[in-house]
């Protein structure tokens, strides 16, 4: 990946559906070439343009990171608990314990009985839950929820753009059986309303191209408080308070293990943090949103 694919990158990041045509005047090529590069990232690279809405949006309103230890190799664990559809995410990690899972349900219920499977799992020895209280910054920042009106129409748009955030409007009224002026009208409006983000991430198995560091915090005060001296750090993806094992879980990315470990140092500067521990994804298994 060169300078100009790493302009195109941040094009795409700052507007994942930017034109082709837009995107050669950005970043000074032709309209084919531009195409011809952009085609070539979004195949080879790893990198997908997606449309992300709040969990909540989508039914999935409760939220749990889960720390699981294990007694047996843990690819195959990894794997089966991958074929859950309530587990969105799934990892295996260097660190205290040897996965982490994120769970996302439509209730409590739900919730209990998606870990309450894992834990019956054999070569599952330990699990350390901890629940989402607030979403704070997801990998491309958390849509908007309030005053939330979403009808079978929008709900479909948003499942076809988390799929592919670049979906041409032609092909969702093809798929939808709506007109093209339809199509782009309501996803316009998803967008400008903020309850739908559109831009990058990238697929499990090109994740060795960058260093993704999980943190557990504990601190003092609220996490509404502390969310503000974290924002201004660069590198987070995720962050959201939670009820549990830590009060404020984060995910960092960097483009290697110094760049994470300054942003964690960071971190732990900051007077209301009494204590972090970390660990590092060394595989991703499954990821979805």
């Amino acid at each position: 990946m060169d300078e100009l694919d790493e302009q195109i990158l941040q094009e795409l990041l700052a507007n994942g559906r930017i034109t082709v045509t837009e995107l050669a005047d950005k970043v000074g090529l032709t309209r084919i070439s531009a195409s011809r590069r952009m085609t070539t990232l979004l195949t080879e690279s790893g990198v997908r343009v997606i449309g992300l809405a709040h969990p909540a949006v989508v039914g999935l309103p409760v939220m749990a990171h889960v720390s699981i230890d294990a007694a047996t190799p843990v690819q195959g664990l990894a794997e089966r608990i991958a074929q859950d559809h309530r587990v969105l995410f799934v990892s295996i990690t260097a660190g205290i314990m040897s996965l982490i899972a994120e769970v996302r349900a439509q209730n409590h219920e739900e919730l209990q009985a998606c870990i309450e499977d894992i834990r019956n799992i054999p070569g599952v020895t330990h699990m350390r839950t901890s629940i989402y209280t607030d979403l704070l910054i997801d990998i491309l920042h958390p849509a908007q929820i309030k005053d939330l009106v979403l009808d079978k129409l929008d709900l479909a748009l948003i499942e076809i753009l988390r799929q592919d955030g670049r979906t041409s409007y032609t092909t969702m009224a093809t798929v939808l059986g709506i007109s093209t002026g339809t199509a782009r009208t309501r996803v316009l409006r998803l967008l400008d309303s903020g309850i739908v983000k559109i831009g990058l991430t990238w697929r499990p198995a090109s994740q060795e191209r960058v260093t993704r560091m999980g943190l557990g915090l504990r601190i003092q005060g609220t996490a509404a408080e502390l969310v503000k001296s974290l924002e201004a750090i660069p590198g987070f993806t995720f962050l959201a308070s939670s009820i549990g094992q830590h009060d404020i879980i984060a995910t960092v990315h960097g483009t290697d293990a110094s760049s994470a470990l300054r942003t964690v140092d960071q971190v732990r500067a900051i007077p209301e943090v009494i204590h972090v521990e970390t660990w590092i994804h060394l595989k991703v298994v499954k990821e979805e949103h």
